[in-house]
């Protein structure tokens, strides 16, 4: 009985946890559905991908640049 009574106090904590949890990403994500989550994310990881990509490739023009102009030492 005692087992049972800690089980069920245990699910209802984690049922409230899994609330607050789920409002939290619809807060932060617009959803909490777990799939359209990832895919945001995965996105997100993409376009990170993207400008680093960009940067690198304007960080050696200005070195090319610079090295051309004879700053490159």
């Amino acid at each position: 009985r005692t087992e049972r009574i800690r089980a069920e106090s245990e699910v209802e904590r984690l049922t409230v946890d899994l609330e607050r949890v789920r409002e939290s990403a619809r807060a932060t994500f617009g959803t909490d559905d777990e799939n359209e989550i990832a895919r945001l994310i995965e996105a997100a990881r993409a376009r990170n991908a993207d400008a680093i990509a960009e940067f690198e490739s304007l960080i050696r023009d200005l070195q090319t640049r610079l090295e051309a102009l004879g700053g490159g030492r």
